[in-house]
């Protein structure tokens, strides 16, 4: 065999190897060296609390009558906390005398005097109805006199 012919049977060999994936890359490494290709990912959703007041009625006005001082509210609210949401009704800006409230159906609630009014809370998340009475001094007849907070727990 000629040198020529060797030389080209050499340059078609060296192009061969030079194709093959891993040797002819001068950075690939052919092996295991024990690390894991996988890898942790942690996700974590938050989701806004939210309060929502659904329904809110009672008399637009407390008139005298048959029952003075005597006066029915529903109210409907929708919550995704999970401990709950507290509802504050307070007097308007000219003060309540001789006012009180009770549940008088729907869902549990917790009603506790707090400084000019009520605070009414209800646990866990999803729709809750009250239905509530309010007693107040039959003097108090005019427009609804009072005024609906919600808060978070």
């Amino acid at each position: 065999m000629d040198t020529a012919h060797l030389c080209r049977r050499y340059r078609g060999l060296l192009a061969l190897v030079l194709l093959l994936p891993g040797v002819g890359l001068a950075d690939a490494a052919i092996g295991h060296h024990g690390a894991s290709a996988s890898a942790h990912v942690n996700i974590r959703v938050v989701v806004a609390p939210v309060v929502r007041v659904l329904e809110n009625t009672h008399p637009a006005q407390l008139r005298e009558g048959d029952r003075p001082g005597e006066a029915a509210q529903r109210i409907v609210f929708q919550t995704n906390v999970r401990a709950g949401a507290c509802v504050a009704l307070r007097a308007g800006t000219d003060g309540l005398p001789h006012w009180a409230v009770r549940s008088v159906g729907g869902d549990p609630v917790s009603i506790e005097p707090q400084g000019d009014g009520y605070r009414l809370c209800s646990r866990g998340p999803g729709v809750h109805t009250w239905r509530l009475e309010h007693r107040f001094d039959p003097a108090a007849a005019g427009p609804w006199p009072l005024r609906t907070e919600l808060t978070l727990l």
